[in-house]
């Protein structure tokens, strides 16, 4: 039970994380990676970042990649172990 209790809360926290990265940027992780690396590469600007400037852009689209992508993969891990919960009660 407590366990449960745990890894619904675990993945409860990683999809709020993996939801508000969504909901800012209107897109996926791997669209964002693409905006991302056109960014780095001198194209337009991320609209929701677009206040900043383009350095300032870089570096928050950077470390917001990187947040994202490791909620997206602890997220599914998360998800996995939930998964297996019914299993292991079981044995």
């Amino acid at each position: 039970m407590l366990a449960q209790d745990y890894v619904q809360r675990q993945v409860g926290k990683y999809r709020q994380r993996v939801e508000h990265y969504r909901a800012f940027y209107q897109t996926s992780v791997e669209g964002f990676a693409k905006q991302t690396a056109e960014l780095c590469q001198g194209a337009a600007a991320i609209p929701p970042l677009g206040h900043l400037s383009r350095q300032q852009q870089i570096l928050k689209a950077e470390d917001d990649l990187e947040e994202w992508q490791a909620a997206e993969q602890f997220l599914a891990r998360w998800q996995a172990v939930e998964a297996e919960l019914p299993n292991a009660a079981a044995a």
